[in-house]
Formats: structure tokens, C-alpha cells, sequence
């Protein structure tokens, strides 16, 4: 199958605890992120998705986020989740491999890495909670960030009004 010329290659390296704004999200937590973050972010079926968290929550980001092809990596610790996506992005050569990559945290660890992305000549898109972006991360991407929007479940339903 060859890719469309206009369609980049695209990677989305997700800290689910971030997201869900918890250590320890439930599954219902991360049903909710994944619902925001598909109303946030054109994810292509061809696109490459990697979850992160810890080994405690695994479990519940595991069912929760049911996308067939999506992958996970588990760290526990200070900084785990964040640290396995920071391994994916260097150990798997993510800057030759991606024209695209959406970092979906609002950690400030990140602001570094996603510099010498950008600095490689990738696109780099910043998905975070409002409230939870660092300065730092939002200054490196230069701004391209998108917020996490709402879950399209919980919006009440629009009802026409006959004027």
C-alpha cells in the first residue's frame, strides 16, 4: 500500500495519566481521554499510537483504550510514563521515521525533546489539558498546541429552534 503524498507520517506518543489528570486513572478515565483526544486530534487509522503509564495503571489504560493497533508502554516510577515516551522517541528513531509527532502531555520534561524534534525538521503538535500545559513545553513547540477538548459524550444535544 503506498501513502498518500499528502498524508505525512504520523505518530502519537501519549502520557494517559497526564491526560486523565491522575496516576491512577479508572477505565472509564481513560474511555473519556480517548474520546477527547479523537475530538481534539485527526487520528488517521494509518497513524501510529503509543500509550504510556505506569505498571499500576496498565491494567485500566489497557482496556480502556480500545483502539486496535495501539500500543503500550508501561514505566513506573517518578516521571515513568513520561520517561518510556522519551525512550520511545530516541531508541526507536522516531525523527526518521515520522513527519509528524503529537506529544499528548502538558509535562514540562518534554520541552527539550520536542525541541530537537523541531530542530530536526519534524512537525511537532502539543495535545494538553489547558490547566496542565508548562510553560516550558508550550514554548517549545512553538505553539502549536491543541487543547483537550471536552468529552463529546457529556455535551448536551443541540436542538433546532423553528424561528
Amino acid at each position: 500500500m503506498t501513502r498518500s503524498p499528502s498524508r505525512s507520517r504520523t505518530i502519537h506518543l501519549l502520557d494517559v495519566e497526564n491526560l486523565c489528570e491522575t496516576p491512577l486513572p479508572a477505565e472509564a478515565d481513560v474511555r473519556s481521554v480517548r474520546r477527547r483526544y479523537e475530538a481534539t486530534v485527526d487520528v488517521d487509522p494509518s497513524d501510529h499510537v503509543v500509550l504510556a503509564s505506569s505498571h499500576l495503571a496498565a491494567p485500566h489504560v489497557g482496556f480502556g483504550w480500545d483502539r486496535p493497533g495501539a500500543r503500550r508502554v508501561w514505566r513506573s516510577g517518578c516521571d515513568g510514563a513520561d520517561m518510556a515516551l522519551i525512550g520511545v522517541i530516541w531508541t526507536e528513531r522516531v525523527a526518521e521515521r515520522f513527519d509528524h509527532v503529537v506529544v499528548a502531555s502538558g509535562d514540562g520534561i518534554f520541552a527539550e525533546h520536542v525541541g530537537l524534534l523541531i530542530e530536526a525538521g519534524i512537525q511537532v503538535t502539543v495535545v494538553a489539558v489547558r490547566e496542565s500545559l508548562s510553560r516550558r513545553l508550550g514554548f517549545a513547540c512553538g505553539g502549536q498546541v491543541e487543547y483537550l477538548r471536552s468529552d463529546p459524550g457529556d455535551e448536551p444535544a443541540i436542538s433546532a429552534v423553528a424561528a
